[in-house]
């Protein structure tokens, strides 16, 4: 798409269009009392005000500025600043934190950076980190960082007009090969990943959205769409979530006004959502997932919708949208097919993206292809490999060019992205995940994918803490002890899915920071220590005959 036409010389022009009303609220920090709103006007004046600190410390086009601020009003109004100076915000996947910002620290020498005093405290070992020389700091106290409100009271900077190929965010997280990779994003890319998910978060009328995902608040920004904040993927935030939208409080206006009426969440919060549902219905026009979701988790999230629709809106950090697929499309043999190891169903491609499968070869360098080469070397439909996609939209590039051979190839000129997931496109050009390439798990029974097979044994044994693993060379399932656990059912599984075995656990342990999060380095201690623990072999399901 080209954006010459409409005079936009930065994404922040797209981000503050005041479409006529800029006193319209558009974000909100969600808290135990309800919704703090911010409208235009504020977030226009704050983020210009903070550009002007930022430019009077020195800071301006080309700089790279870390962004180390949770979910919140205030990570966008950093965001808009220092995109307003030309700046590069530069952010850490907080999955690996202590990895990826001393990668960050280490390739981009970040001149600023921006954050809570908890957040400015970690890596102050790094010497690197320790020399960043503008500091602000969001909330909290410290010595060596500016305040907040002194930042955003000095006076406003323009923005600056450049060119659309200049880079604006990068974003650090885990490359294929366990190397932080620096993911760089253009002003221009900003406007196309907007543009892709425009139709998967077109308006519904005077709706509000809630969301944990910052890109989905960025895109809403400039729809014009009021956007609550979850601040993290924990159970307290996901209560208050429920708290101001099953039961919304009238805070400036009637409690229709201030309604969330879409919800568009991660898989992992869907889930606690799930678990945190009470009686009630849910009253929701849309709920959106931002991935694949297990299919008892989608179901009861529709079940609990009063009248709205559940969707499915698969993407890459790389590529975002790249499928959509309603829950309500889904008919009793696609139920069946995920309940026997045939993967996860996340839709059809949106518009703006073409995807392939090829031979499952992940993190070895591939291509270039001419278009009659690329023809050959996709798999036919049904057949499982690696997911690969190309559009518009599409990031690149990445700092220092690195793991750029691993994760694109070309066709006829072309650039595709590797997703490093694995799946299979059905005859209906639907696409359907199995898991990661990486977690690909063979033995003398053949491959197998984690996805597919913890999907598969949710549908079967009614279970929803359950992990598969590759441990010693053999492919697992390790499950929580229950009640109801039906051993017939577990030979059944086993046989069905191609696993070697099944393991019973007290309790599997989970991630301390994230509670929905299976703590995999924690369990794989557990299986080779734990002698103690129930095992059924393949063998023992009489599947060997």
């Amino acid at each position: 798409m080209s954006f010459t036409n409409l005079k936009i010389t930065n994404a922040v022009d797209m981000l503050l269009r005041d479409q006529g009303d800029p006193d319209r609220p558009v974000l909100a920090d969600l808290s135990g009392q309800g919704f703090d709103v911010v409208d235009l006007k504020t977030l226009d004046e704050q983020s210009a005000r903070l550009a002007g600190w930022l430019r009077s410390q020195g800071l301006g086009s080309g700089d790279p500025i870390l962004i180390m601020q949770p979910m919140s009003v205030r990570l966008y109004v950093a965001l808009i600043a220092v995109l307003r100076l030309g700046a590069m915000a530069v952010f850490i996947d907080p999955g690996n934190m202590r990895a990826n910002l001393r990668a960050a620290c280490r390739d981009l020498k970040p001149l600023g950076i921006i954050g809570p005093s908890r957040l400015l405290a970690v890596g102050r070992g790094d010497p690197e980190m320790r020399s960043v020389r503008v500091r602000l700091r969001t909330s909290g106290w410290g010595l060596r960082s500016t305040p907040w409100p002194r930042a955003t009271a000095h006076k406003a900077a323009e923005t600056m007009a450049l060119a659309l190929t200049e880079p604006a965010i990068v974003t650090f997280s885990s490359g294929p090969s366990g190397y932080p990779l620096g993911v760089v994003r253009t002003h221009g890319q900003i406007l196309e990943q907007h543009a892709a998910m425009s139709a998967v978060l077109a308006p519904l009328g005077t709706s509000i959205t809630a969301t944990n995902v910052p890109a989905v608040a960025l895109s809403n920004l400039a729809l014009g769409v009021p956007t609550v904040l979850v601040r993290q993927a924990d159970k307290k935030h996901v209560e208050q979530l429920l708290q101001n939208t099953i039961k919304p409080t009238a805070q400036g206006g009637s409690a229709k006004a201030n309604h969330v009426s879409r919800l568009v969440l991660s898989p992992m919060v869907a889930s606690q959502l799930v678990d945190s549902l009470g009686p009630e219905p849910l009253d929701m026009d849309d709920v959106v997932v931002t991935g694949p979701l297990y299919p008892d988790v989608a179901h009861k999230l529709d079940q609990a919708l009063d009248h709205g629709a559940l969707r499915i809106a698969y993407g890459h950090p790389e590529v975002d949208p790249i499928t959509e697929h309603a829950f309500a499309d889904m008919i009793s043999a696609d139920r069946l097919a995920t309940s026997v190891g045939r993967g996860v169903l996340v839709g059809r491609p949106v518009p703006e993206v073409e995807i392939a499968v090829l031979p499952d070869d992940y993190g070895m360098p591939i291509g270039p292809f001419s278009s009659a080469e690329f023809a050959g070397y996709k798999l036919e439909a049904g057949e499982v490999g690696e997911v690969v996609v190309t559009g518009d939209h599409m990031v690149s590039h990445y700092v220092n060019g690195r793991s750029e051979a691993e994760t694109k190839f070309s066709v006829d000129g072309r650039v595709w992205h590797r997703t490093g997931d694995a799946g299979t496109l059905d005859a209906q050009g639907r696409l359907w995940l199995m898991g990661r390439c990486l977690a690909r798990m063979e033995d003398e029974l053949g491959t197998t994918y984690p996805l597919a097979v913890e999907a598969a044994a949710r549908c079967q044994l009614g279970l929803r803490r359950l992990a598969c693993v590759d441990h010693e060379g053999r492919s697992l399932l390790v499950v929580e002890s229950a009640a109801n656990l039906d051993v017939e059912m577990l030979q059944e599984v086993i046989g069905m899915t191609g696993i070697s075995g099944i393991v019973v656990v007290d309790r599997l342990p989970m991630d301390r920071y994230q509670e929905a999060k299976v703590d995999y380095h924690r369990l794989m201690q557990m299986l080779t220590t734990r002698r103690d623990l129930v095992r059924m072999d393949f063998d023992d399901a009489g599947s060997s005959a």
